[in-house]
């Protein structure tokens, strides 16, 4: 062999050694990332599910929300309507109550004249009251 091609030889030897070494390296980096990314994958992937527990959670709770607030708002709409009614019922009562108060100031002013008229004649005419 001529000194020309041990050299060539030498070289490609060294290359080829050099290439296992790197493709060595490679695969163990490429083993170690593989790795940290399953190990994101799963951290990820329970991030997720506690994400939608969550999630379902929160809408069980907003909807739980939206029945108590409907259900809020109908007894607020019952409680005004019986209110309104008895506010009515009372404003009745009460404009019977300033009538009758008013045919008893009427009755006590007439029955005043009446029985005070007689007495003023009596008196003025001298007769006893019987």
């Amino acid at each position: 062999m001529s000194p020309r091609s041990e050299w060539c030889c030498r070289w490609l030897g060294f290359f080829s050694y050099l290439e296992r070494r790197e493709t060595a390296r490679l695969g163990r980096l490429v083993a170690a990332r593989t790795g940290e990314l399953n190990a994101t994958n799963v951290q990820l992937g329970r991030q997720v599910a506690e994400t939608m527990e969550k999630t379902t959670a929160l809408a069980a709770s907003e909807e739980r929300y939206r029945r108590l607030n409907a259900e809020l708002e109908s007894r607020v709409s019952e409680r005004t309507a019986e209110l309104g009614a008895a506010n009515l019922e009372l404003q009745r009562a009460k404009e019977a109550a300033e009538t009758a108060d008013r045919a008893k100031s009427a009755f006590l002013a007439t029955m005043s004249h009446e029985i005070r008229t007689p007495m003023k004649r009596r008196r003025r005419h001298g007769t006893p009251a019987a």
